[in-house]
């Protein structure tokens, strides 16, 4: 799924080229998500492999989670094509929110100085 996400993606930016005559157009849509890949794994597949002792059974959870994550893409490639304006900024910011949460929500106590 992951591959075929990539390839709608890598469509859709060469359709895009393609109708307005640019040639800086650009299909990336793993690279965003790449942060988010370092929570999956701390977050998901380590304290699975911790509490089973089993490592196959973390990278199983993240093998899920991959399966989950390119639905989520694809959806998300038929949702963005009806509006192009703004995505790089907006898949930017979103990775940024999605980790600072992530860091946020994993603090268990605020130190205020």
């Amino acid at each position: 799924m992951m591959c075929l996400s990539t390839f709608y993606y890598a469509w859709l930016a060469y359709r895009l080229s393609q109708k307005t005559g640019r040639a800086d157009v650009c299909a990336l849509p793993s690279g965003v998500s790449v942060p988010h890949m370092f929570i999956v794994t701390f977050v998901i597949m380590l304290p699975i492999t911790i509490k089973t002792g089993d490592p196959m059974k973390g990278w199983a959870a993240g093998l899920v989670w991959v399966f989950f994550q390119s639905f989520i893409l694809m959806i998300g490639g038929f949702i963005a094509s009806r509006d192009p304006e703004n995505h790089a900024a907006r898949a930017l910011l979103g990775t940024l929110a999605g980790v600072s949460v992530t860091f946020i929500s994993m603090r268990r106590r605020w130190r205020c100085t």
